[in-house]
């Protein structure tokens, strides 16, 4: 089973291996780690076999003798980037030690950092932009005057939220303006 994460201050998620059966012996699951994220770039797993900082070719985790189940965290690489939502899916391998029982996988999703679906009103004073939000959260807007320009760019500004919607006015008023809102605490 898989509990989600989230890049936003690097909230860890968890894939749980669980036997059934007698526990009376430790009991050692390989797996593989596939999905849209990737290792080291997206997020950096934990426990399971390691060889110093490294993550073994073939990774497994030990369910100890009188367990039934063991951990395996995966925390985001925390970014200041604009990431969207990426998945990672462990499926148990095949072994003579054990039976592998349907679906044999599960997948965890690394919530990004943008804001999905904010409102975007026009008003006298400019184009208003709301989205929901968190209280306590900082947000950053970046924009693009043009979708084929290279890079986004960010306002200057942090966006600290006191209640469950926060809003910001555009003043320079341009013909055509692009945004992006990210959470980045």
């Amino acid at each position: 089973s898989a509990t989600d994460a989230s890049v936003v201050g690097g909230v860890p998620g968890t894939f749980t291996f669980t036997r059934t059966g007698g526990a009376s012996n430790a009991l050692t699951i390989v797996y593989s780690l596939d999905g849209t994220a990737r290792r080291g770039v997206d997020y950096e797993p934990q426990g399971g076999s390691t060889s110093g900082d490294q993550l073994v070719a073939i990774p497994s985790v030990t369910i100890p003798a009188g367990a039934t189940s063991a951990t395996v965290s995966i925390t985001p690489v925390t970014t200041t980037n604009i990431v969207g939502s990426k998945t990672v899916v462990a499926t148990v391998a095949p072994d003579s030690n054990y039976s592998v029982v349907s679906p044999g996988n599960a997948t965890l999703t690394i919530a990004g950092n943008t804001v999905s679906k904010p409102s975007l009103t026009a008003s006298p004073s400019g184009p208003t932009l709301s989205w929901a939000s968190t209280n306590g959260a900082s947000y950053r807007i970046a924009y693009k005057n043009n979708l084929s320009d290279p890079t986004w760019t960010f306002l200057p500004d942090t966006f600290n939220s006191t209640g469950a919607v926060t809003s910001w006015i555009d003043t320079e008023k341009l013909p055509q303006r692009f945004y992006q809102i990210i959470r980045i605490k």
